[in-house]
């Protein structure tokens, strides 16, 4: 500034941050709370204040919300102005420890070995008929194999033409007879899949991080992972599933 000039401040000396009208809130409707906030402040006074700032209180429903990312312009007259991107959860949800889980669900099909299905060497529960059994017989509509004494002869036969390398089962050949058309050459069953996957946001400890990290990759027949986790399936989804084994 030229000599003989001076700057005559009026109003509030903006030592500490001053919110600026307009702030925006928004809400996910999982229970994340996002705000856009504009704070003035003294240039001087100003060194990292806005590092590690929270905003709002757990009373006024915000459940202290953590600054996320910034930005600052250096205004004139001894000002700069810095806007703050918050994040938080809503503290009506879940006691603020978590977000509700945003689920997404997909139902495909996947190729899986016939041997690997619940109804092939047992009774499954809605069948009528067990695919391959568990007791064979020796039969010529197989080939010739080698048996454990190291000498040739016939195959072994079950339900369905299900042929196998031993009267015990062992290794599974294929099916052999042809009057089951159905079965007759088939080696692999379309099994239905569902995947379900989802976002959620919470703010624990360590120790519970790394609880969510243990379960990835893994499946459960119950909403909360055995009572390892918090409940990711809306009540909607039901409480108890069925695995690909028919349990």
């Amino acid at each position: 500034m030229p000599d003989g000039f001076e700057i005559i401040k009026k109003g509030k000396d903006l030592l500490l941050p001053e919110l600026q009208p307009g702030w925006k809130e928004s809400h996910d409707g999982y229970g994340l709370i996002t705000v856009a906030a504009t704070y003035v402040v003294d240039k001087q006074t100003a060194t990292e204040f806005y590092r590690g700032m929270q905003f709002g209180t757990a009373e006024a429903g915000y459940n202290g919300l953590k600054l996320h990312k910034w930005s600052i312009s250096h205004d004139n007259l001894g000002t700069m102005k810095v806007v703050g991107d918050y994040i938080g959860i809503d503290g009506s949800i879940n006691e603020g420890e978590h977000t509700n889980c945003q689920v997404s669900a997909s139902n495909g099909l996947s190729s899986e070995p016939l041997t690997a299905h619940p109804n092939f060497y047992q009774m499954a529960s809605g069948y009528m008929e067990v695919i391959a059994g568990s007791t064979y017989a020796e039969s010529d509509l197989g080939p010739t194999v080698v048996k454990p004494d190291g000498t040739k002869g016939k195959s072994y036969v079950g339900q369905n033409g299900a042929c196998f390398e031993r009267e015990t089962g062992g290794r599974f050949i294929g099916f052999v007879d042809p009057q089951y058309k159905t079965l007759y050459g088939k080696t692999n069953y379309l099994s239905p899949t569902t995947q379900y996957s989802g976002i959620m946001y919470f703010q624990k400890t360590s120790a519970y991080v790394a609880k969510f990290k243990k379960m990835i990759g893994t499946s459960s027949l119950s909403r909360n992972w055995i009572g390892q986790l918090p409940d990711l399936l809306p009540e909607y989804f039901g409480s108890n599933f069925v695995a690909s084994n028919g349990q």
